[in-house]
């Protein structure tokens, strides 16, 4: 019905929104009380399905500092390879909800999805059998959940 994205465009799409799991707030769930932060040795660069962190090597932890001569005084409470499973658990929850990427990207802009709405109001087509229906449902076909 509408007018379809290429491969391409999608697999773009999906890199630009694909948010993976900010290795911060997994430390905060290791220990609320965390302080500081990481600095990566690689780009932790992540795509769909394609973890950027892989290995306890591929960060350090850097220190919080409470003004420019005074390092806070703390020590991670857990090991690099339990905040590397953490992570790859968090990675894992979130590239299961792909499919949401991409059907966000397929959906009709909203107000084609209005426009077909308004006629299938017309014409008395609030069923399976209206364009609207058939817009949603094409891309829910396409894209189901994994």
């Amino acid at each position: 019905m509408g007018i379809r994205h290429t491969d391409e465009q999608i697999r773009l799409a999906k890199e630009v929104a694909f948010m993976p799991p900010d290795i911060v707030e997994c430390a905060y769930e290791l220990d609320p009380n965390f302080k500081g932060g990481f600095i990566f040795s690689k780009d932790p660069d992540c795509k769909p399905g394609v973890p950027g962190i892989t290995s306890v090597d591929d960060f350090e932890y850097n220190p919080a500092w409470e003004d420019a001569n005074t390092k806070i005084d703390y020590t991670m409470p857990f090991t690099k390879a339990e905040l590397l499973a953490k992570w790859q658990e968090k990675f894992a929850e979130y590239s299961k909800k792909e499919y949401q990427l991409t059907r966000a990207e397929e959906y009709p802009e909203m107000w084609d999805q209005l426009d077909a709405l308004f006629h299938d109001i017309d014409e008395g087509k609030l069923d399976k059998t209206g364009s609207f229906y058939a817009l949603l449902k094409e891309v829910k076909d396409t894209y189901p959940k994994a």
